[in-house]
C-alpha cells in the first residue's frame, strides 16, 4: 500500500511520517520487509480513526498526527514483545531430543542441514544447489569468453579490483573502463545477468 497516493484525508506529512516510521520498524521486534505494508496499513487505520478527535484550538494538526503515530508505533512494539509473540523468545533448544517414528530419539540439531544453518547465519546467500548451478554456469561462461577476459575474471574472483588491476598491470580506471564493461557484457550474453 503506497500511503503517498491516498485520497482519504491523510495529508502529505502524515503519509511521509507513516512510511518513515514503518521503515524504522523493519528489522526490529521481528518485523521484516514483508511486514512493511501491514505496518503502514495499521498506522493509517489508527490515524484515520483518531483524526476526528483533532481539536485545532489545542495545537497543530502535524503535532497531533505525530503523537498518534508515535503512540501506535509504541503499541506495536509492546505487542510484538509480549511473551507469546516475542521473536527473541527461544521456543526450544537444539539439544532437545526429538522422538522418531521407531521410538528412538535424536538431537534436534541433527534435523538441520549444514546448508540451512549456513544460510541462516549468513555464511551463504544461496542454497547449495544454486551455488553448484552457479559454478557450472560461470565455468561454462568462462570457457566462451576471450582469454584476456577469462584471466581478468579469474583475478576478480580471487582478489579485490585494486589488486586485480595491479596484477594485470593496468590502472583501476582502465580496469573499470575496458575490462569490467566487456566482462559484464560477456557474462550477460551467456545468460548470467541475474548473478551480476
Amino acid at each position: 500500500m503506497d500511503v503517498t497516493e491516498r485520497s482519504d484525508g491523510i495529508d502529505e506529512y502524515a503519509a511521509w511520517l507513516i512510511k518513515h516510521k514503518a521503515q524504522r520498524l523493519i528489522g526490529r521486534v521481528g518485523l521484516t520487509e514483508s511486514d512493511r505494508e501491514d505496518v503502514e496499513q495499521e498506522l493509517v487505520l489508527d490515524l484515520l480513526s483518531r483524526l476526528p478527535e483533532y481539536d485545532a484550538t489545542r495545537g497543530l494538526r502535524s503535532a497531533f498526527i505525530g503523537q498518534v503515530i508515535n503512540h501506535k508505533v509504541a503499541q506495536l512494539i509492546r505487542d510484538r514483545q509480549r511473551k507469546k509473540r516475542d521473536c527473541r523468545r527461544r521456543a526450544c533448544s537444539l539439544d532437545d531430543p526429538l522422538e522418531q517414528e521407531d521410538g528412538s530419539a535424536i538431537a534436534r540439531e541433527e534435523t538441520i542441514s549444514e546448508d540451512d544453518y549456513d544460510l541462516r547465519i549468513g555464511k551463504h546467500s544461496r542454497p547449495e544447489i544454486e551455488r553448484m548451478d552457479l559454478r557450472i554456469d560461470v565455468s561454462r561462461a568462462l570457457s566462451r569468453i576471450p582469454p584476456d577476459l577469462r584471466d581478468l575474471a579469474v583475478l576478480l574472483m580471487l582478489q579485490s579490483k585494486r589488486d586485480a588491476a595491479r596484477e594485470a598491470g593496468i590502472s583501476r580506471s582502465t580496469l573499470y573502463k575496458r575490462g569490467l564493461g566487456r566482462l559484464r557484457r560477456a557474462f550477460d550474453d551467456t545468460g548470467l545477468r541475474s548473478y551480476l
